[in-house]
């Protein structure tokens, strides 16, 4: 009797054969074993494992089955052979439920047959050419069609080795509101192209650059909490900041014991710091009004009775000293510091729109007054030598051991001498 060519069924020799009945059936049994049968085979230990079928010259009928069970605890890696059958090809399901820390491999009995590792606890839909063994989903760069729940029970890594493209522009998302991928890893030199190239992220060695964001990137505000927005370096505030107060934000926190530091390199131009203030909104600003500051350079510090940051306890303010128009700009700088024991900073110095400086700038000294005053440097004996030069400017000291006063103008000036300083 002879078997069909891919399957090994056995065929009858001819109608006056005395065994046809019997072969008859033992052709449906093996046709029945090849389009619905389960195969539960233990595969225990670290030998390989071929699986009989008649064609192959080894009688039985295990390779014919649709599905196939292996169990069992493995020792050591293994291989599980079909038979080689010359060409012939077939679809089946493999069931990895062995234990113990080891692969299992189907492949062929073909020499140098590749084949496909299965996991353990997974199922994997394979096929044969009869003499590889190749995964039926991935192999050849195949197309998956359907609903998006065709593919919800993919376990494992599944390759893609070319690429994933969605079927029209803007099509789809990867994940949703309430199901997110946890990570995304990405190789070395990556791209993130939006909208073809028109802004780009791309990685080099230590680094990202962001590319074709002419308009700026952009932080929106979140709609609760203390800080309203901002990008933060190094850290998140370690303390709370007036949400009344600010609305966008730089953060840059440094590790324990170390500096917060800006720096602006220039080559060949000159590092600025700019501030600008309009008054109303971005959409229709309006002129920028007397008394208003232009940039306030704020110092604070901490205290522990409430374990809190300070309000602006040093303060270096530029302020509009006039209404603002095209040809009415004028401006003053002020100086603030806190005294001893209050909390509250007060103006010491300005420099107003003419140039004058104003000393103890909070008004007129009580007669008993301990501090507020202008201190200027001191000498003990007359002064002999040649202050540097200044344009518009003279020096001025004052003799402890005489107890004189002299300001230099081409030689020193000044003493108790009636007219000194005419």
């Amino acid at each position: 009797m002879s078997s069909t060519a891919n399957l090994g069924i056995i065929k009858p020799l001819s109608e006056q054969d005395a065994q046809k009945v019997v072969t008859y059936n033992t052709a449906v049994d093996n046709l029945d074993l090849s389009v619905a049968g389960n195969l539960s085979l233990s595969v225990a230990g670290s030998s390989d494992v071929t699986l009989t079928n008649q064609a192959s010259g080894t009688p039985g009928t295990q390779a014919l089955n649709k599905t196939y069970t292996f169990t069992g605890v493995l020792t050591g890696n293994i291989n599980v052979k079909f038979p080689a059958t010359g060409g012939s090809s077939r679809q089946f399901v493999v069931f990895n439920n062995t234990t113990g820390a080891f692969t299992l491999t189907v492949k062929t009995t073909a020499g140098g047959s590749t084949g496909i590792a299965v996991t353990q606890g997974k199922k994997r839909l394979l096929w044969t050419d009869g003499t590889n063994v190749y995964d039926s989903i991935t192999e050849g760069g195949g197309s998956i069609t359907g609903a998006a729940s065709d593919l919800s029970n993919l376990t494992g890594p599944t390759a893609i080795n070319t690429g994933l493209i969605l079927g029209s522009d803007d099509g789809g998302a990867l994940g949703s509101s309430s199901k997110g991928w946890s990570d995304l890893f990405l190789a070395s030199g990556a791209v993130i192209n939006f909208v073809n190239g028109d802004v780009t992220i791309t990685h080099s060695t230590n680094k990202l650059t962001i590319a074709g964001a002419d308009s700026g990137v952009s932080l929106s505000p979140v709609s609760a909490g203390v800080v309203a927005g901002g990008l933060y370096i190094g850290a998140l505030p370690s303390a709370s900041l007036d949400s009344g107060s600010v609305s966008d934000l730089l953060h840059l926190q440094g590790s324990d014991g170390k500096q917060s530091v800006v720096v602006l390199d220039d080559y060949g131009s000159n590092p600025a710091i700019l501030a600008r203030r309009a008054n109303n909104t971005a959409a229709s600003p309006s002129a920028t009004a007397s008394g208003d500051t232009l940039l306030n350079i704020i110092g604070e510090g901490y205290q522990t009775n409430t374990n809190a940051f300070t309000g602006a306890v040093a303060q270096i303010r530029l302020v509009a000293a006039e209404a603002f128009t095209s040809t009415a700009q004028g401006t003053r700088v002020g100086i603030r510091t806190t005294p001893v024991g209050t909390i509250s900073a007060l103006e010491r110095l300005q420099v107003t729109s003419q140039g004058s400086i104003l000393l103890a700038v909070q008004g007129a000294l009580a007669t008993n007054a301990t501090d507020g005053f202008t201190y200027i440097p001191t000498c003990a004996g007359t002064p002999t030598g040649v202050p540097t030069t200044q344009t518009g400017q003279v020096a001025m000291i004052y003799d402890t051991t005489n107890h004189k006063f002299y300001i230099y103008d081409g030689g020193w000036k000044g003493g108790t001498v009636p007219g000194a300083f005419s």
